[in-house]
């Protein structure tokens, strides 16, 4: 080959060389990017947080008010002030932990949360039933950058006993109540802020009237 034509060739490769690296370097640094961020949206999703979720009875009934938890002097002085009723105690208190973007489900014999009439004992022999769901918990920050807990499609719901009739055994001389479970509670989507109580919501419920108040407390848990 002549040498000109050596040299012509020798040219044009160094050029297409250039440009195809002059191309490949965006790209490359294109693809790295989404890395970064799926890594660092990774490890904000490992962030563990700890939730305490208490039931709150209030009722009208002679009785003494029971201590209540240090955490919770903030919400009871809110409850007396906004709800007419004369004593409250903490009937449930749950724990669990639960992942930044993760979910909670909860289910449980809720016992007799109610205290029962003189004419209605169904409360002290059958026990509720409880269910506690929350759909998304995630961190996030306010306006004004401070953190809060998001949490989307919470439900708190509870399954207690009503007597609708009496059942006579097959010889006649016995009877059992015929009971039937119906459903109420509360269900919502509610940003709190973090490490401190909050009241989600309440609801009229039980023999007596008395009202249930569902508080929620969540922060980020020290270590994973």
């Amino acid at each position: 080959m002549p040498p000109f034509r050596f040299k012509r060739l020798f040219v044009s490769l160094l050029l297409a060389a250039f440009c195809a690296l002059t191309f490949t370097l965006p790209a490359h640094a294109q693809q790295t990017q989404p890395a970064q961020g799926q890594q660092q949206q990774r490890r904000e999703s490992s962030v563990n947080m700890n939730a305490q979720i208490y039931l709150i009875v209030g009722t009208n009934e002679q009785a003494v008010d029971e201590r209540m938890p240090q955490p919770l002097d903030s919400v009871v002085r809110e409850l007396r002030s906004s709800l007419p009723y004369r004593n409250y105690r903490v009937a449930t208190t749950l724990v669990t932990r639960v992942q930044d973007a993760g979910r909670v489900s909860l289910r449980w014999n809720g016992g007799a949360l109610f205290t029962p009439t003189a004419n209605d004992q169904t409360f002290a022999h059958t026990p509720s039933f409880n269910e506690f769901k929350i759909d998304d918990i995630r961190l996030m920050e306010d306006a004004e950058g401070r953190t809060i807990i998001r949490l989307t499609n919470l439900s708190f719901s509870i399954h207690f006993p009503i007597q609708v009739g009496i059942t006579l055994s097959a010889s006649g001389t016995g009877a059992a109540p015929d009971i039937h479970y119906e459903n109420t509670g509360i269900w919502t989507n509610v940003s709190l802020r973090e490490g401190q109580p909050a009241v989600v919501g309440s609801m009229s419920a039980g023999p007596a009237g008395d009202a249930l108040i569902l508080v929620i407390a969540m922060k980020r848990a020290s270590e994973l």
